[in-house]
């Protein structure tokens, strides 16, 4: 019984979180793209990070485009009672042209807003992306120091909100 529960939970997660960033549409948003080709433990420590900002980790697509194979791979992984969110969004990887991961993108809201608007027109979005293996603290570090300004800003926010998790 506990098994089809968080089968509906991952259900829940892969489907549902992009409705928490589209709540916010003040705020710049924080973009963080992976896979699970990456290492696990890579993938783990990600997944610890972006929790503690409330960020969704974004997947191109299902494991072998098969749901239960991505819920039997999350549970493998995270275990069952892990606190952690999934979304799968192909269209912000095309949006963003994330072709490596992992990848780190702050967009502000307007850009966020009108993703789907400028989807139609072929007009790539401004942002700032920074892309390695490397810790959300320090690709935020990065584009704090050498995005634009308006994402250097929203970078300063978000390590404020990392590091003051930490503490």
């Amino acid at each position: 019984m506990s098994y089809k529960r968080f089968i509906f939970g991952v259900f829940m997660m892969l489907f549902f979180v992009s409705a928490y960033s589209e709540e916010q549409q003040d705020d710049p948003k924080l973009y963080i793209f992976v896979s699970f080709s990456m290492p696990e433990q890579s993938l783990k420590l990600w997944a610890i990070n972006a929790a503690r900002l409330e960020v969704p980790l974004l997947l191109r697509g299902f494991v072998d485009n098969d749901l239960q194979k991505t819920t039997a791979k999350t549970m493998a992984l995270f275990g069952a009672d892990a606190n952690i969110e999934l979304s799968i969004d192909p269209e912000k990887f095309q949006k963003f042209n994330i072709k490596a991961v992992p990848a780190v993108v702050i967009a502000e809201p307007e850009t966020a807003a009108s993703e789907k608007e400028s989807a139609n027109d072929g007009s790539a979005p401004s942002f700032d992306v920074v892309y390695g293996d490397t810790s959300l603290e320090e690709a935020l570090e990065r584009i704090a120091k050498s995005g634009s300004p308006e994402s250097q800003k929203s970078a300063k926010l978000y390590l404020k909100k990392y590091r003051d998790q930490h503490e």
